[in-house]
């Protein structure tokens, strides 16, 4: 699972040096995320293995929102690689900026020999969502678990 994680970048850097316009939405040795930007009802007829009783899962997160301080995209819809948010997260140019700063020190004993695979760890031109969904990976790929993930991420609020 992590050498894919650290696959996709080198394949990203390639395309955007060639010019080629391409999101991975789901790279992963266990897991599938299918996108649409489309109504609900609509969905089989995109994903039609979603019907064949073959298809098995522990789970299933469906989301359903309309930008509304983006302009819908594949890379920008939801859900992202591991998560999908419901709202506006107000703190991204301070998450993005504390990241960016950060990338110099960023150190991790599995992860170190792909480092610079890796950044920048916020992809330009991401929602707020899709900058939270980078550093999420990031962290959860260098061995943190989600609700530490989350901790690390989202300061708790105060009053």
């Amino acid at each position: 699972e992590r050498d894919l994680y650290v696959i996709r970048p080198r394949i990203e850097k390639s395309a955007i040096a060639n010019q080629v316009d391409l999101y991975i939405c789901s790279m992963s040795c266990r897991s599938v995320i299918y996108k649409g930007m489309f109504l609900a009802e609509h969905l089989t007829n995109f994903y039609p293995d979603l019907l064949d009783e073959r298809f098995v899962s522990r789970f299933a997160i469906y989301h359903q929102r309309y930008s509304t301080n983006t302009f819908p995209t594949w890379k920008l819809a939801q859900p992202f690689r591991r998560l999908a948010h419901n709202g506006e997260i107000n703190t991204i140019s301070g998450n993005a900026n504390w990241m960016k700063s950060h990338e110099t020190r960023l150190a991790d004993p599995v992860l170190d020999p792909y480092m610079e695979d890796l950044k920048p760890v916020v992809q330009a031109g991401g929602s707020d969502t899709a900058t939270l969904d980078n550093v999420y990976e990031l962290l959860t790929f260098a061995g943190r678990d989600a609700p530490m993930a989350k901790a690390l991420m989202i300061p708790a609020s105060v009053g």
